[in-house]
C-alpha cells in the first residue's frame, strides 16, 4: 500500500483530499451536538443500573465504535491498492465495499457480509423505531389528539406512526442517490436538533422560543447559503463544512439572542436543574424523601448550566464537587489519544 498510494492517503487528515482539519473540526462539533437530540439517548444511558454505568457504558461503547472505524480506514487502504494495481477504474467511491466483497470473499463469505450488515443496522433501527414511537405517542397524541387513551389506542397509535416513518425512510432512499450525501444530512438534521438540546443543559436562560428560533434559524441559513452555492434548491446538499459551521454558528447565536428577549419559565427550568443536580440512584431512608445532591459525593455535573461557574457557589470545593467527571474526561481523553496513536 506504501508503494502504490499517494502519502495523502496515510494522513490523519489532509486539504487536497478534501479532508482537512477544519471538515474534522466541524464533523467533531456536529458529533458533540447531534449525539444529545438522538432519541434512544436517554433510554440507552438510563438503562445502567447507576449513573457512572450509564457514564462509563455511553462514553467507551463510543469509544470502541471509534475504533471499529480504524478497520474501515484499513479496508478503504486495501482496495484503494488493490485497484490501482488491477488497473481497474470505480466510477464512484460507494462501489468500493462492494468491490472489495466480490474479490475478496468467497460467495458463502459475501452472504454472510450482506447478512451481516442487515444485522446490525436492523438492530439499530429497531432501536430507533421504539423510541421514535414513545416519542410520537407520549409527547404528541396524547399532549394534542387524545389525552386520556386506553393502552390499545396507544397501541395502534404507535404501530401507524411507525408505519408512517418507514414509509418517509423508504421514500427518502428513493430520493437520494448517494449514501455519504444522505448519511450526512442526517447527521446535519440532528445537529441542528441538537441545539435546543444542548444548549439548554449548558445554560439556565434558555427557554422555549429560543429553542425553535435556534432550530429555525439554522435550517434557513443553512438551505440558503446551499442555494447560493448551487443556484438551485434540494433536499439533500452534498456536505460542506463551512456552510454547516456558519448554520451552526447561526443557530446557537439566535438561540441565545431569542431567549434573553423572551419570557423565561423559571418553574419548569428550576425543577429541570434541581433535578439535574441529584444524584438519581441514591438511596434515601425515608418514602418521598428527595434524592441527595450529587455534589456531595462528587458527581455534580461538570456542563450543566455551564453560566453557573461564575457564582461563588459553584467554585466552591471545584475539584472535590466535579472529581468524577474531571477525572472521568482525563481517562476517556487518554483512550482517545491511544486511538489516534493507532490510526
Amino acid at each position: 500500500m506504501r508503494r502504490l498510494l499517494p502519502a495523502d492517503f496515510f494522513s490523519l487528515f489532509s486539504d487536497s483530499l478534501v479532508i482537512g482539519a477544519f471538515t474534522i473540526l466541524m464533523i467533531a462539533f456536529n458529533g458533540v451536538v447531534r449525539i444529545t437530540a438522538q432519541p434512544h439517548m436517554i433510554s440507552m444511558c438510563a438503562t445502567g443500573e447507576t449513573e457512572r454505568a450509564g457514564h462509563v457504558g455511553q462514553t467507551y461503547g463510543s469509544i470502541v465504535k471509534r475504533l471499529v472505524t480504524i478497520g474501515w480506514a484499513l479496508t478503504g487502504l486495501i482496495v484503494a491498492a488493490m485497484i490501482i494495481k488491477s488497473g481497474e477504474h470505480l466510477q464512484d467511491p460507494e462501489i468500493a465495499f462492494g468491490f472489495a466483497s466480490r474479490v475478496l470473499l468467497a460467495p458463502g463469505l459475501t452472504g454472510l457480509m450482506i447478512a451481516s450488515v442487515l444485522a446490525a443496522n436492523m438492530s439499530s433501527a429497531s432501536n430507533f423505531m421504539v423510541n421514535t414511537r414513545a416519542l410520537f405517542t407520549q409527547n404528541f397524541h396524547k399532549e394534542f389528539i387524545n389525552k386520556n387513551p386506553t393502552d390499545k389506542q396507544l397501541l395502534w397509535t404507535g404501530r401507524y406512526s411507525c408505519f408512517a416513518l418507514t414509509l418517509l425512510g423508504v421514500t427518502f432512499v428513493i430520493y437520494v442517490d448517494k449514501v455519504l450525501h444522505a448519511f450526512l444530512f442526517i447527521e446535519t438534521i440532528s445537529a441542528f436538533m441538537g441545539i435546543m438540546i444542548f444548549s439548554g443543559i449548558l445554560w439556565k436562560g434558555a427557554n422555549r422560543f429560543g429553542a425553535l428560533g435556534g432550530v429555525v434559524i439554522a435550517f434557513v441559513v443553512y438551505y440558503y447559503l446551499n442555494y447560493l452555492n448551487t443556484d438551485k434548491l434540494d433536499l439533500v446538499y452534498q456536505w460542506t463544512p463551512d456552510t454547516f459551521g456558519w448554520a451552526m454558528l447561526a443557530g446557537f447565536a439566535g438561540f441565545i439572542l431569542i431567549s434573553l428577549l423572551t419570557p423565561k419559565d423559571d418553574d419548569k427550568t428550576e425543577k429541570f436543574f434541581d433535578n439535574m443536580r441529584r444524584l438519581s440512584d441514591e438511596n434515601v431512608s425515608l418514602n418521598n424523601a428527595e434524592k441527595p445532591y450529587a455534589s456531595k459525593y462528587g458527581k455534580d455535573l461538570i456542563l450543566v448550566d455551564l453560566s453557573g461557574w461564575f457564582s461563588k457557589e459553584r467554585r466552591a470545593n471545584f475539584i472535590m464537587r466535579y472529581k468524577e467527571d474531571i477525572y472521568g474526561f482525563i481517562l476517556a481523553t487518554g483512550f482517545v489519544g491511544v486511538l489516534i496513536l493507532i490510526a
